[in-house]
């Protein structure tokens, strides 16, 4: 192999890809770095056998070929580089010498062969989305999942469900739901519905570039595929085996107990709920009381050491309610809101509170009350 490529080129291929190696791996090919040198393109994949990462970038391939090294290394030494072109070759004992200005460095390599391919995407759905509509949906979603070690290893994923052309992307954690929606380019018209790693999908959202261009994605029954439309990144992943919850009903529920419905100003939501989490926390608390009366929503938080009061103008439909949730639970959805007003409903103080857009239903969160002393 005989490579050479600029250096800012080499540092994103490998350190995008470098995002699903493996640590402490029992097989030392997961924790490398596989570079390939084909035609005009020098392609990065790294795996930890759930999310498979390549990304390829431009180069001048002199010499054809593939090698593996140590990943974390490999990133470390490529990130120290001066400016300017690197060459890539290996040397007749089967190490790979990187050269750049100055600088030669050796490294070991496994056998390319060893290193595992990215799984095959069965026949089924095939279709596309702006990746910014994307990433925006699983930031707004992968967030609220379950962690790792969930009891329920389903809910550690978030379910993709394609009907026609509108895409849902759900989260839940036992405590909430997160849904996010968007209109998608289904020409194969295909329904489906995947369980996609939580962790995975955080992932992709860090590599997936800034732009309008389309991701293109290739849904199959065992594996999820990533492609941009540049073709410079593909990132595949296993998705989980399971039924997932049966979310609809309760928010259907929900839905038709509200009491109240109230249109108000996001960014005076979040800065007084952002007061109230902090009062809440330095008292080793969560509970945040909200009350809405006379077209005006009541925050109040009280603790041993402090106690924190707003008080919101909204445009209020329905009754008067008063209704306790953990705060940063409803920080965690405003966080991921950029509207400049949404709409905040609820029933009594045992139902659970909903978060939604004003117009437009691209979002719905839920999530459940605590209970408060009479």
């Amino acid at each position: 192999m005989y490579v050479e490529i600029e250096k800012d080129n080499l540092e994103t291929v490998v350190a995008t890809a470098g995002k699903a190696l493996a640590t402490r791996s029992v097989l030392p090919v997961l924790e490398g770095v596989k570079l390939s040198a084909t035609g005009n393109m020098l392609t990065a994949d790294a795996t930890n056998t759930v999310t498979h990462i390549a990304v390829s970038k431009a180069a001048k391939v002199t010499e054809t070929g593939a090698i593996v090294t140590n990943g974390k290394l490999l990133i470390d030494i490529v990130s120290s580089l001066p400016e300017g072109p690197v060459t890539i070759k290996t040397d007749n004992q089967g190490n790979v010498v990187i050269t750049a200005g100055l600088s030669e460095i050796t490294l070991a390599t496994l056998p390319a062969k060893d290193f595992p391919s990215p799984p095959a995407v069965e026949t089924g759905a095939e279709f596309s989305i702006p990746a910014d509509v994307l990433k925006s949906m699983i930031k707004g979603t992968s967030l609220f999942a379950a962690p790792d070690q969930s009891a329920q290893e389903i809910l550690t994923g978030v379910a993709m469900e394609l009907e026609g052309t509108n895409l849902v992307m759900t989260a839940i954690d036992g405590y909430r739901i997160a849904q996010r929606c968007s209109v998608v380019t289904n020409t194969a018209g295909y329904n489906g519905t995947a369980i996609i790693p939580a962790k995975s999908l955080a992932t992709l959202a860090k590599i997936l570039p800034v732009g309008n261009g389309d991701v293109k994605i290739s849904l199959g029954n065992k594996v999820i595929r990533f492609n941009t439309a540049d073709g410079g990144i593909i990132f595949t992943a296993v998705l989980l085996n399971g039924k997932y919850i049966d979310y609809k009903g309760l928010i259907d529920e929900a839905l038709e107990d509200r009491k109240s419905r109230m249109t108000l100003f996001t960014e005076d939501m979040r800065s007084a709920v952002g007061r109230d989490v902090t009062v809440a926390q330095a008292g080793n608390s969560t509970l945040l009381k909200l009350e809405v009366t006379n077209n005006y929503l009541l925050l109040n938080t009280s603790v041993d050491i402090a106690k924190v009061s707003d008080r919101i103008a909204v445009d209020c439909e329905g009754e008067d309610a008063k209704v306790g949730l953990n705060g940063k639970y409803l920080s965690d959805v405003l966080s991921v809101i950029g509207d400049d007003q949404i709409v905040l409903s609820f029933g009594s103080s045992a139902d659970p509170i909903l978060v939604q857009p004003v117009e437009e239903q691209e979002y719905l969160y839920y999530i459940l009350p605590i209970r408060l002393n009479k």
